[in-house]
């Protein structure tokens, strides 16, 4: 900056209509928690890099200070009177800070500006968590300079993975998912159950279950041992959509193994 003043700056922003009442009942972020939920407006626009340098330079610089003050807010000093005393003066400082970057900024922009510092700072805070508690730190940076380079890229994705949407990327987690279990289902490890499978005295004259779902269980099935031993997950998937998982020895269970689509027999 040339003077002590921050221009105006002139980037467009546009926000849903009931952005306030988002913004009022989202959870704030948890540096502690990586996988907090948010909402989409927390990201900051990517026309703001080329429509308003300065605005893009003050909400970056406000987001390292955030990391900044979640150490601050860390280090031992409680029974140091001295050193109590410099970390409050520089917590000061960085809302001061943050303060006068906020300053000048468009009224839209404002609205959504601590909104930002606060997933900024906290993401900010647990990617540099995450590399210095890494096993060899040269392997996460290699990473990292992969992800840039454009070089990762998930299964079912026809573009690098620093170039997709958000959307694209839980679209490919998904298909990466289903294909991972019909992989399971390939191998045995994996059974997805129908009605076909239910033997004929837990039908009534109709071919109907003549028993409630959440009451079936593997004996009610035409399984051989070998394969109920084999299995790692034997889910049921009724006609009306009711789930009934049989045996589970995963550590969770992803929604994508009790998906309708898995639930057929696997033609490959």
């Amino acid at each position: 900056m040339t003077s002590d003043t921050p221009t105006e700056a002139t980037v467009a922003i546009d926000l849903p209509t009931d952005y306030e009442a988002q913004l009022a009942v989202a959870d704030r972020p948890d540096r502690r928690n990586p996988i907090t939920p948010g909402f989409d407006w927390q990201v900051v626009p990517e026309t703001l890099k080329t429509d308003d340098p300065a605005g893009y330079q003050r909400i970056r610089l406000s987001a390292m200070l955030d990391v900044m003050k979640f150490e601050v807010s860390d280090l031992p000093f409680q029974n140091e009177r001295a050193a109590r005393l410099k970390m409050t003066n520089l917590a000061n400082f960085i809302d001061n800070t943050k303060n006068y970057l906020r300053h000048g900024m468009p009224q839209q922009m404002r609205s959504l500006f601590d909104h930002w510092i606060d997933n900024l700072g906290a993401q900010g805070w647990n990617v540099l968590d995450s590399f210095f508690k890494a096993k060899d730190q040269r392997v996460f940076l290699h990473v990292v300079n992969l992800y840039n380079a454009g070089m990762l890229q998930l299964p079912g994705m026809d573009k690098p993975l620093n170039q997709a949407t958000f959307a694209e990327v839980q679209a490919a987690e998904d298909e990466e998912e289903r294909l991972y279990w019909k992989h399971q289902q390939r191998l045995g490890l994996f059974l997805p159950l129908t009605i076909e499978d239910v033997k004929a005295t837990v039908l009534d004259e109709n071919n109907l279950l003549a028993k409630p779902v959440d009451e079936l269980t593997l004996d009610d099935f035409k399984l051989a041992a070998k394969a109920i031993d084999k299995a790692v997950l034997i889910a049921y998937e009724h006609e009306n959509g009711v789930r009934k998982v049989l045996k589970d020895l995963t550590a969770t269970t992803p929604e994508a193994i009790l998906e309708p689509e898995l639930a057929t027999t696997d033609a490959e």
